[in-house]
């Protein structure tokens, strides 16, 4: 599954913070990376996990 800024804002979010997790624990070092390789803000994605009471640990490079 491909990460779009319109999937950021529409999927599901138990969903996309699996997808997230899985990417950044088996493909990417950080969240900015991640973002960069997808064409993405970092900070929607941070927005829109904030919205729904989540955040990005950077020292575990993980969302919880």
């Amino acid at each position: 599954m491909s990460l779009t800024a319109d999937a950021v804002e529409r999927m599901d979010l138990n969903i996309l913070i699996s997808l997230l997790n899985m990417k950044l624990r088996n493909e990417f070092s950080s969240l900015d990376s991640l973002a960069h390789y997808y064409e993405l803000d970092p900070n929607r994605i941070i927005s829109r996990l904030m919205s729904a009471g989540f955040q990005f640990d950077a020292n575990l490079n993980q969302i919880r």
